[in-house]
């Protein structure tokens, strides 16, 4: 796919469409702007109208892989996304050190003077257990004190704090180890809060990957919008030089004498009417490309063509695919890759996690404390067992019931979201058979009224068989409405398509090797 930076910098100047983060952000939160799609100026029928409208819109032409670049470049809500991650992964970080050593200094300094109206009978310098105490003066004492703590947590419960005063002469070390017996004791319980942080940070990657799929479907169906509108007002515009060429035909059949100049009325009326058709398509196609300058976050005077043959690739592509398209197999792949299903799976976990902390906080407490204190002079050690329990508190068991009901209503979550899962995928892939077949309906339709408008426009001509005007524009207004509608049946069947891989979640592997995701997946995927 070749790359332009012309669009590029007209839509920076304009609106700002990749606008440089100004803070500092970790790496996977600096998207960098990516090379823009190659847009080149479209010589379609539909830019040489848009450039008759009004000569300060730009007419670009633009292809879905470009488009989804675009967005997964310049997508507001996508952003936020993505800075929003910055956050969770500290989360993630915060209870993953849980069980790293911490480091409290706690430096004191200290200045007593004595008020009394007799000073104190002796001004030695002397020192207690926290104190390093000297004397400056009759009335003045200076007391310093510097502790070093460090305080480790083990995945057994057990806490280790040592404690080191360096400017002590006495050169004394606090150690104090704690060991709970009951409650918070054990591997299971102390490393819940890190498996929740995990799953939780594995449910914000499922997130944004969901929210990356329904962006893309997103910008698929607005595109398909914007094709639709384009050849909505190709129809329209093709609709209404057949009228003015008919026109031309009843003009001259009146000069010649053979038609009544009455007939000259009706036909410009038939003018006026495909011309406010055309006014009206056109205004649809204003609206499409406006949604999509949205969806992308600009505001730049641009206004984007899809190629002439973007339908009928996409249409071909989209029959090609739905023919390998397998009910159970796609049903099973949902199960294995669709991020909210996988949700659904970790809340179960987490449930599990919270009714067995909730089970560990009503048990009683028992600890068993070790402490000694060494040094130059007078060591000791000693130890304590703590027994501590609080009656009357309804809040612990309250909490107990409250995860036990969390874990059935999570399992009928699932449950549900199974058999959602399955009638989706087999209802959608029902729709994609079922608009495929409308789609060939329509085009018999079409050829069926593009043969009667002949037939009736050369009766017309011949005068033949009483044929009136009213007889060729009903013809040629059934002509225009077989059109939209085969038009309309290929949007509803490429859109079914879309719609089918975001059920599945198999949307990011259609795309992947068309479009470049790593801006916003690449570090998740690593993750991953």
């Amino acid at each position: 796919m070749g790359w332009s930076l012309a669009v590029m910098g007209a839509i920076a100047v304009q609106g700002g469409l990749l606008g440089a983060i100004a803070f500092a952000l970790p790496a996977y939160a600096q998207t960098s702007p990516m090379p823009m799609p190659a847009l080149e100026p479209s010589v379609s029928t539909e830019a040489e109208a848009l450039q008759n409208q009004s000569t300060a819109v730009e007419a670009v032409e633009l292809t879905l892989p470009d488009l989804i670049n675009i967005v997964i470049q310049g997508n507001r809500d996508l952003k936020n996304a993505v800075l929003e991650r910055v956050v969770q992964r500290q989360v993630l970080e915060q209870e993953e050190s849980r069980f790293d050593p911490q480091f409290t200094p706690d430096f004191s300094l200290q200045v007593d003077r004595d008020l009394s109206s007799s000073p104190p009978s002796s001004n030695g310098a002397r020192s207690d257990d926290n104190f390093a105490t000297v004397g400056l003066d009759d009335r003045t004492t200076l007391n310093q004190s510097l502790q070093v703590s460090s305080t480790l947590r083990t995945r057994l419960g057990t806490e280790l704090s040592i404690g080191v005063d360096p400017i002590d002469d006495a050169g004394r070390v606090n150690l104090t180890v704690t060991q709970p017996l009951l409650r918070g004791a054990g591997r299971a319980v102390n490393e819940a809060p890190v498996r929740q942080a995990r799953i939780a940070e594995s449910n914000n990657v499922l997130a944004l990957r969901q929210e990356v799929i329904d962006t893309i479907t997103t910008s698929i169906t607005q595109y398909t919008t914007l094709i639709q509108s384009q050849e909505a007002v190709d129809i329209q515009v093709q609709a209404l030089e057949r009228r003015r060429q008919q026109f031309e035909i009843i003009q001259a059949l009146v000069e010649a004498g053979r038609r009544a100049r009455v007939d000259l009325i009706d036909a410009e009326r038939t003018i006026a009417e495909a011309e406010l058709g055309l006014q009206n398509a056109r205004n649809q196609l204003s609206q499409a490309n406006t949604d999509l300058l949205n969806l992308i976050g600009s505001d730049t005077m641009i206004q984007f063509v899809a190629p002439e043959a973007a339908l009928d690739q996409l249409f071909a592509a989209s029959v090609r695919q739905a023919a390998e398209f397998n009910l159970d197999q796609l049903i099973g792949l949902a199960y294995q890759i669709r991020p909210d299903y996988l949700q659904a799976q970790s809340n179960l976990e987490l449930e599990d996690l919270g009714l067995l902390l909730a089970e560990d906080n009503r048990r009683w407490r028992l600890d068993l404390e070790s402490t000694t204190r060494l040094g130059n002079a007078s060591p000791r050690t000693g130890a304590v067992l703590q027994l501590t329990r609080t009656f009357g508190d309804e809040s612990l068991e309250t909490a107990v019931q409250r995860s036990r009901t969390n874990i059935l209503q999570q399992q009928n979550t699932l449950a549900q979201l199974t058999e959602t899962i399955r009638n989706e995928i087999t209802d959608q892939l029902g729709d994609v058979d079922s608009e495929l077949a409308q789609v060939e309906s329509a085009q018999r339709a079409t050829e069926a009224a593009e043969l009667q408008l002949q037939i009736t426009q050369e009766k017309f001509r011949r005068g033949r068989d009483g044929v009136s005007l009213f007889d060729v524009s009903q013809r040629e207004e059934d002509l225009v409405n077989a059109q939209n509608a085969e038009l309309q049946a290929r949007i509803s069947f490429f859109n079914s398509i879309a719609e089918l891989e975001r059920s599945v979640g198999i949307t990011l592997d259609t795309w992947r090797p068309l479009v470049d995701l790593s801006p916003i997946l690449a570090e998740e995927d690593e993750g991953g």
